[in-house]
């Protein structure tokens, strides 16, 4: 059922910053880059994953408001860093640029799995400190992307 609802959650429009985040993150690069765009969908993915990780541990709580500045902050950021950036003819895949990019990328990963973390926690009310089902819910997110 969860795993259903993290599918769910991403091909409705109510995850259009997400969907939005993905295209500004990955909208520069060409096909041959699939390397470096797995590498930044991965970056994100691990992201999620350490915060609903730990927001099912108590680990993280941030009222919603916030959360959701914190969201257009990221897609903003990363906009202007790809306008900004030029790629190469060849970039290599784990160079400094891009280990700094993939580190950015997971902590907006962290910053975006707590508006998932959080809509999931209303959903299951006390149910939510359990881990299992907030990972069902993070996998079919996942697939999805």
């Amino acid at each position: 059922m969860l795993f259903q609802l993290g599918l769910n959650h991403i091909l409705t429009l109510t995850a259009y910053d997400h969907l939005l985040f993905i295209t500004i993150l990955t909208i520069g690069y060409r096909p041959r880059h699939w390397k470096i765009v797995l590498a930044l969908l991965t970056a994100l993915t691990i992201g999620h994953t350490i915060s609903l990780a730990a927001t099912a541990a108590g680990l993280i709580a941030m009222k919603s408001a916030i959360v959701e500045w914190l969201i257009a902050l990221t897609m903003l950021t990363t906009g202007i860093k790809g306008l900004s950036e030029a790629i190469g003819d060849n970039p290599a895949v784990f160079s400094k640029k891009y280990i700094l990019k993939y580190a950015m990328t997971m902590a907006f990963g962290i910053i975006h799995g707590m508006r998932f973390a959080s809509a999931l926690k209303s959903l299951l009310g006390d149910q939510a400190k359990r881990l299992l089902p907030l990972f069902a819910f993070n996998n079919g997110v996942e697939i999805v992307q």
